[in-house]
């Protein structure tokens, strides 16, 4: 776990390094608000911001605070807090620009680095000495999800207003993502008596467990940005 904190924690030093030695070509900043993080499976609120590098280059990093699951945690929205960090490097195919912005057609690589914690009161299926089935109870635990990926990403920026300060950017991409899961609370003779497929497939061992799993990616949203130079 160090070593995964050490690793981004250079990327993110290598990032900002490159964007103040690119200062002097610096073209536009734009802020953009990401509508699809309320309804995350990890939700919360993302704001991102792009820095134009060239005549079709930028780099775009959105940063988003989860505190929330709008799905399974329907009892409870403070059941979770944490982070995202997306930066990506983008190129525009399309040569057209206004205000210093290129709009239109772009591919991006994406990077994405993810912390969640859950605190959880659930069913825990308790089991007695040879493994049989005993009793249920509701019983509190955590579950900490860490995850680092990579996604290709498709968009297209456009402007939406006549003074060209707001923007629409839609985009899609696939790609791959590490997950490790860490529970933590639950006796050694215990499991989560999870009801969803989804939480069978992460929570179906005794005690406290590390799972780790690589996965594929899917990304399909819209962000409206707001031009403030």
């Amino acid at each position: 776990m160090q070593l995964y904190k050490k690793k981004w924690i250079v990327f993110l030093f290598l990032l900002i390094t490159n964007a103040s030695v690119a200062q002097n070509k610096i073209k536009y900043i734009a802020l953009s608000l990401n509508p699809f993080t309320f309804i995350d499976t990890d939700a919360g609120i993302a704001i991102g911001a792009e820095y134009g590098t060239g005549k079709k280059t930028s780099v775009f990093t959105e940063f988003g605070l989860l505190l929330y699951d709008a799905y399974r945690n329907k009892e409870n929205k403070n059941a979770l807090t944490g982070f995202k960090i997306k930066p990506s490097f983008r190129y525009y195919f399309d040569k057209q620009k206004k205000h210093g912005i290129t709009t239109g057609s772009y591919i991006a690589g994406e990077f994405l680095l993810k912390s969640v914690n859950y605190y959880r009161y659930d069913p825990l299926r308790i089991n007695d000495a040879v493994g049989n089935f005993a009793y249920t109870y509701i019983g509190g635990y955590t579950i900490k999800k860490n995850i680092i990926g990579f996604s290709a990403i498709w968009g297209s920026k456009f402007f939406m207003d006549k003074n060209e300060k707001l923007l629409l950017d839609l985009y899609t991409g696939v790609g791959f993502r590490n997950r490790t899961l860490n529970t933590k609370g639950i006796p050694a003779n215990a499991s989560v008596n999870a009801n969803s497929f989804f939480e069978r497939k992460q929570l179906n061992t005794l005690g406290e467990t590390t799972n780790q799993a690589i996965l594929g990616s899917f990304y399909l949203g819209i962000r409206v940005v707001y031009r403030i130079k």
